[in-house]
């Protein structure tokens, strides 16, 4: 016959109490399995997001209210060839591949998307960690928590260069053409 085993993780706080020259031990005894099994499906989440953010084959980056970064995508590391470990924690302030004039401009941009729980899409010309310059579509959006309280803000960008350079070709193929053709 089996008998059947329960795991029960427990929290033990134990105290000695001094009462009339006598000498109580008192221990309280928490289960604490449901708070472990909460804290086990958070860390799993946690790695699921990150494992998401990873596929995403765009830099994507997530910063708190105070503009340190809390993530970043394998993307984002490979696009300037730096550490997640090496960028969680700092602000773009601290960002050295990154000219200071650009630092400073979204620093200030960033706090005001974060004040305003706004968003932002613009094109902006980036070095990567090529060397190289690449004209990108940047976004950044606020996000709020359940309370409503800024969470912090998420932005991504996308290469364009190869699109903004089929434009231009395709611009300059459409004036030769008007200068080329012949007058009625």
């Amino acid at each position: 016959r089996r008998q059947r085993q329960m795991c029960i993780r427990d929290r033990v706080t134990v105290s000695a109490l001094d009462i009339h020259n006598e000498r109580f031990i008192v221990a309280i005894i928490r289960d604490i399995t449901e708070r472990k099994r909460h804290d086990a499906e958070l860390a799993e989440h946690i790695l699921f997001q990150q494992a998401l953010a990873d596929t995403i084959p765009y830099p994507i980056f997530v910063k708190a209210p105070d503009l340190t970064f809390t993530n970043v995508n394998k993307a984002y590391e490979q696009t300037f060839n730096v550490k997640r470990e090496d960028i969680i924690g700092k602000t773009v302030l601290d960002l050295e591949f990154l000219p200071m004039a650009d630092r400073i401009a979204y620093q200030a941009e960033d706090t005001g998307v974060i004040a305003s729980m706004g968003m932002i899409r613009k094109e902006i010309s980036l070095v990567y960690g090529d060397g190289l310059e690449h004209t990108t579509m940047y976004w950044v959006k606020s996000f709020v928590k359940a309370d409503g309280s800024s969470a912090g803000l998420l932005g991504t960008f996308v290469d364009i260069s190869e699109q903004k350079m089929a434009e231009e070709t395709l611009a300059d193929a459409k004036s030769c053409l008007l200068y080329t053709s012949p007058s009625p």
